[in-house]
C-alpha cells in the first residue's frame, strides 16, 4: 500500500513540475481571446450565463462543461491567464495519476497471480506498481502533450481525458460487482454520467464503446473471440452478445455527440465536403495518419502547432502513403494472427487505431492535416504498452509465454526506457517554453510553415497590439498575397494601414474586404470612420447604417450619431446615443455633452456628463464636467 501511495503521489508530482513552467504563460491570440478574453459568457456563473452555455455553441464547438471550467476560473483569478493555465496543468496532472490507477487495475488483472487478481491484492506489489507508474509518466510527460496542456483554449482535452478515465475505472468497478446488486446500478448508471460529461467536454471520446468491448476481451476475459460469430450467440445471446447489449446506452451518447459536433461544424462551413475531399483521398489520408501519429509517439520531433501538409494531395503514389498501407497491413495482419499468445498487444494495438480515427481525415472538419492535440486520447495505449514491457523484464508473468530476457539485454532496455523518458522530459520542457505568448509563439509558427497565412496574420495583429504598425503591414500584405480571397486579412492590413497614416491604402483594403463580405460589420465601420475623417460624411452614414446590420455595438452608434449631426439631424442623432449610453459607452455621453452644448443647453450638458461618469468612471467625462461646472457656476440662493 506504501510503495502503491508512493507511486501514485510521485507521477503527479513530476508531471506538475515538469509543467509548471506553462503557469507564467500568457493568452494566445489563437482561439484564447474569443473563447476566454472576449468571451462575456465565462464571466458569470448566473442561471442564465450557464443555461446559454448548455443551449449554444461556442465558435461551432458544443463545449459547455469547458466554458463552465472557464467560468469558475474567472470567478477565482479574474482574467489573470496564469490561474487558467493552472487549472489546465492540475487537471493534466490528475489525468496523470489516473491514468496510474488505470494501468494499475488493468497490470493487476494481466500480471498478477490468478488466485489473487484484484487490484487490492496487489497493492503492495512493487513491479505493478513500478509499471504503472511508467506508463502515467510515458503519457504524462510526453512532449505531445503539450499543445493540450499549455494552450489554454484547449482545456476541453484534459478536462474530457478527466471523466473519460473516471468512467473506464468505474466499469471495471462495475464489471467486478455482483450481478443484480443495487452497487452494480448506480456504477452503471455513474459511469453514464462521467461518459456524458466527457462528451459534453469534447466530443473525442466518441470511440469509447468500442475501447470498452477491447477490455472485455482482454484483461477482463469476458468473452472468447472464437465464439463471437457462433450460431448460439446469434440466436440467444451469449457473453459477447452481453457485452453488446451492455454498451447501447454508450453507443447513443456517442451518436448524440457526434452528432451534435458535425451540425455545428457543418452551420459554419467547416466539413469538406466529397467534391472538394473525395473519399478515396480521406482513405489514404486516414493510413498516413494513424502511421504519422505512431511515428511521433516514437520520435516527437520535430513538433509544430501547425502542420502545413493537406491531405487533399494526398496521391496512391506517394512514398509516404504506401510505406503507411503496408505498415497498417502488416501490423494489423500480425495482431491478429497473435491474438491467443499476445492479446494485450492487440488490444493495444487495435485500441490506438479506433481511438484515434476521428482525426484521421474521414469526416475533415477544416484545413488540418495533423496537430498534436489529437494524440492526448489515442496515446493511452502505446504508454500501456511501454509500462507493460517494463513489467516483464525482470522475467515471465503468469500465463505469458515467450523466451526469457538475458540480464544485459533487460538493463539495456531499462536503461532505453530511462532515456526515452528523461529525452521526453527535456522535450516536454521547450516545448512548453514555445506557448509562452504570443510574441514567441507566432515568429516560431512563422518560421516553421512560412507559406501559410494564418500565421502570418495572427503574428501582425500581435505586432498592431504591441504597437510595432509597420511590420505588422508589410506582413499583412502577404497575408493577402497568399490569401486574396481572405476577408480577415484584408480587414486587418486596412487596420494597420490606417495605424501607420496610408488611409487611401486602408480604404482600398477595406473596399476589397467588402467586396469578398459585404456583410462584415467591422470593415463599414473601418471604412466609415475613415470617410468620416476626410469629411465624406453621407457615404460614411450609409458604411454606418450598414455596420449596424450586423452588429449594433455602442462604438457604431456613437459614430452613426456624429454623422447624423453633421448632416443637421441632431435630434436622431441623440436618440441613438442614448442606446449606446445604455451600454455605458463613455464616448456617448461626451458626444452627447457636445451636442447639447452646441445648442446652448449647457444645464442638460452638465445632468448628462454627471450621469456618463456616475456610470463609467471615465477621467475624460469628469474633466469635461468639471470644466464645464466652473465655466457655469450653480445661481446663489439670496
Amino acid at each position: 500500500m506504501r510503495t502503491f501511495g508512493i507511486c501514485g503521489l510521485l507521477v503527479f508530482a513530476v508531471t506538475f513540475a515538469l509543467f509548471s513552467p506553462g503557469l507564467d504563460h500568457d493568452f494566445l491570440n489563437w482561439d484564447d481571446t474569443s473563447l476566454v478574453v472576449n468571451a462575456r459568457e465565462i464571466q458569470s456563473l448566473k442561471t442564465d450565463a450557464i443555461v446559454r452555455m448548455f443551449s449554444s455553441y461556442c465558435a461551432s464547438n458544443y463545449t459547455p462543461l469547458e466554458r463552465l471550467s472557464y467560468a469558475i476560473d474567472y470567478q477565482l483569478w479574474g482574467m489573470e491567464a496564469s490561474g487558467f493555465c493552472l487549472t489546465n496543468i492540475l487537471l493534466h496532472s490528475i489525468n496523470t495519476f489516473l491514468l496510474f490507477l488505470l494501468a494499475f487495475q488493468i497490470f493487476s488483472r494481466v500480471f498478477a497471480d490468478p488466485s489473487s487478481r484484484t487490484a487490492s491484492h496487489c497493492l503492495g506489489n512493487t513491479r505493478l506498481c513500478l509499471a504503472a507508474g511508467c506508463a502515467a509518466l510515458a503519457f504524462g510527460i510526453h512532449p505531445l502533450r503539450v499543445e493540450s496542456v499549455t494552450w489554454i483554449a484547449e482545456r476541453r482535452d484534459v478536462l474530457s481525458l478527466f471523466w473519460w478515465l473516471l468512467c473506464v475505472l468505474l466499469y471495471l468497478k462495475w464489471v467486478e460487482a455482483p450481478t443484480g446488486s443495487s452497487g452494480r446500478s448506480w456504477l452503471g448508471l455513474t459511469t453514464w454520467i462521467f461518459f456524458a460529461c466527457s462528451l459534453l467536454s469534447k466530443a473525442v471520446g466518441v470511440t469509447l464503446p468500442l475501447v470498452l468491448l477491447l477490455l472485455d476481451f482482454y484483461p477482463l476475459r469476458r468473452y472468447s473471440p472464437s465464439r463471437i460469430f457462433g450460431w448460439c450467440e446469434i440466436c440467444r445471446p451469449g457473453p459477447f452478445g452481453r457485452c453488446i447489449l451492455e454498451k447501447i446506452p454508450y453507443v447513443a451518447l456517442s451518436l448524440a455527440a457526434g452528432w451534435i459536433a458535425i451540425l455545428g461544424q457543418s452551420h459554419r462551413g467547416a466539413v469538406i465536403s466529397m467534391d472538394a475531399y473525395p473519399w478515396s483521398a480521406r482513405v489514404l489520408n486516414a493510413f498516413v495518419a494513424i502511421a504519422f501519429y505512431a511515428h511521433k509517439w516514437i520520435f516527437p520531433f520535430p513538433l509544430h502547432p501547425i502542420y502545413s501538409k493537406a491531405p487533399r494531395d494526398t496521391s496512391f503514389f506517394d512514398l509516404d502513403v504506401l510505406l503507411s498501407m503496408m505498415l497498417m497491413v502488416l501490423i494489423s495482419a500480425w495482431s491478429i494472427s497473435s491474438i491467443r499468445r499476445r492479446p494485450g498487444l492487440v488490444v493495444a494495438w487495435w485500441s490506438y487505431v479506433i481511438m484515434i480515427m476521428p482525426f484521421t481525415g474521414l469526416v475533415q472538419v477544416g484545413n488540418p492535416f495533423a496537430a498534436d492535440r489529437y494524440t492526448y486520447f489515442s496515446m493511452i495505449p502505446f504508454a500501456m504498452l511501454m509500462g507493460s514491457g517494463l513489467h516483464h523484464l525482470p522475467g515471465h508473468a503468469p500465463g505469458v509465454t515467450g523466451m526469457a530476457i538475458p540480464k544485459t539485454v533487460r538493463g539495456l532496455i531499462i536503461g532505453v526506457v530511462s532515456m526515452a523518458l528523461g529525452g521526453w522530459g527535456v522535450l516536454t520542457v521547450r516545448q512548453i517554453d514555445i506557448w509562452r505568448d504570443s510574441l514567441v509563439f507566432w515568429p516560431y509558427v512563422q518560421q516553421e510553415v512560412p507559406n501559410e497565412f494564418n500565421p502570418l496574420n495572427n503574428y501582425s495583429t500581435t505586432l498592431i497590439k504591441h504597437g510595432d504598425y509597420f511590420l505588422a503591414c508589410v506582413m499583412l500584405r502577404e497575408t493577402t498575397r497568399l490569401q486574396p480571397r481572405w476577408d480577415v486579412g484584408w480587414y486587418n492590413y486596412g487596420i494597420a494601414s490606417t495605424l501607420t497614416g496610408r488611409e487611401e491604402q486602408a480604404i482600398q483594403a477595406f473596399r476589397r474586404n467588402l467586396r469578398l463580405n459585404p456583410w462584415a460589420g467591422d470593415a463599414h465601420l473601418a471604412l466609415g470612420n475613415l470617410l468620416f475623417i476626410r469629411r465624406e460624411i453621407m457615404e460614411a452614414r450609409r458604411h454606418y447604417f450598414a455596420s449596424l446590420q450586423d452588429q449594433m455595438t455602442a462604438d457604431c452608434l456613437t459614430h452613426l450619431a456624429m454623422a447624423l449631426y453633421e448632416t443637421r439631424q441632431p435630434e436622431l442623432a441623440i436618440k441613438y446615443l442614448s442606446w449606446a449610453a445604455m451600454e455605458r459607452h463613455p464616448r456617448a455621453y461626451l458626444v452627447w455633452a457636445r451636442i447639447l452644448m452646441s445648442q446652448s443647453q449647457t444645464t442638460e450638458a452638465i445632468s448628462i456628463l454627471r450621469l456618463g461618469y456616475d456610470m463609467t468612471h471615465d477621467p475624460e467625462i469628469r474633466d469635461l464636467h468639471t470644466k464645464l461646472m466652473r465655466m457655469n457656476p450653480p445661481a446663489e440662493v439670496p
